[in-house]
């Protein structure tokens, strides 16, 4: 694997990392991530040489257009492709083959996140230190100040990883991950398009990269923030997200054969009954009962119920 090569006063040459970042309909807040990736370029300027790479999913095109005002800024261009396949696992499989023709290593992130101005330097950093395949770092969920309050005092939110820096790890998040071209290719890694509707194909990638011993760390001061929208605060979205959530985890787990459906189906119904007898516990330890949360704890089993007998929840 081609890690970095050596200048000709004896440093580390800059790393060639195309960021690619798949997109649909939100071309407003694209803008604003490339505005924010042009600080990661400044920020990592010597460690890394930087592309940018745009997939835009939408069949209107609504990304050219500002992909078209941001291409000046990056020191090694941008590259806007619209996929329009409708099937999310496509569009990052093109955004890895697009970054792969021209870099040794991709940065992958979405459109509606926003990484720390030193997001690549952090990445970079523990590549380097642990001569790893693949790097990913911490996700954390930011709400709009009009959303509900229940939503900020009930767990519902992704919870900030807690690994220490370097620590080896199966899973990670690929809107917050660095991996090397050469890996890619050597195990032909890419995105299942059975999962590209239905949601997981970001688990299952990270499943077929651990089962084929890619060398994955994490970099805990890589930082990716995501703002929830105000229409995803609603209580009903954040149920159905629980309830396809619970499905996918179950379908990701039986098709690389983690778990059996029998086992899935228990763990599913246990997870249920977790979610009925919360509010109870909580009560008795004169604690809110978070109805919602629990709610959602019930949903969630379910899904994974669901999943485990072959049933499918699309998530779009």
């Amino acid at each position: 694997m081609k890690n970095a090569g050596v200048n000709d006063v004896g440093g580390v040459s800059p790393a060639l990392v195309s960021i690619c970042v798949c997109t649909y309909r939100r071309p407003h807040v694209l803008a604003r991530l490339l505005d924010r990736l042009t600080e990661v370029e400044r920020e990592a300027e010597g460690l890394a040489e930087i592309a940018i790479v745009i997939v835009d999913d939408d069949i209107a095109r609504s990304a050219e257009s500002v992909a078209a005002q941001a291409a000046h800024r990056f020191t090694r261009g941008l590259r806007y492709h619209c996929s329009a396949s409708g099937n999310i696992s496509l569009a990052r499989n093109a955004a890895l083959d697009l970054g792969s023709e021209t870099s040794d290593w991709l940065a992958l992130t979405d459109d509606d996140c926003m990484p720390d101005a030193r997001w690549l330097n952090e990445l970079i950093t523990v590549q380097r230190r642990y001569g790893a395949d693949l790097v990913t770092g911490s996700c954390t969920d930011v709400l709009a100040p009009a959303a509900p309050s229940w939503l900020r005092h009930e767990p519902f939110l992704e919870p900030a990883t807690d690994a220490i820096d370097g620590t080896e790890t199966e899973m990670g998040y690929i809107k917050n991950a660095l991996v090397a071209v050469e890996v890619i290719r050597r195990h032909e890694l890419r995105f299942d398009p059975a999962f590209g509707g239905t949601g997981g194909e970001d688990a299952m990638f990270f499943y077929t990269a651990h089962e084929r011993g890619v060398h994955h760390r994490h970099a805990a001061r890589a930082l990716v923030s995501e703002e929830v929208p105000l229409e995803r605060c609603s209580l009903r979205y954040q149920l159905r997200r629980r309830f396809w959530y619970g499905n996918t985890e179950a379908l990701t787990s039986l098709t690389h054969g983690r778990t059996s459906r029998h086992r899935m189906a228990a763990r599913g119904a246990k997870l249920a009954v977790r979610g009925v007898l919360r509010p109870i516990a909580r009560c008795a330890r004169g604690r809110t009962p978070q109805l919602r949360f629990s709610a959602s704890m019930v949903l969630q089993g379910l899904g994974r119920t669901l999943g485990a007998t072959g049933i499918t929840i699309d998530h779009r």
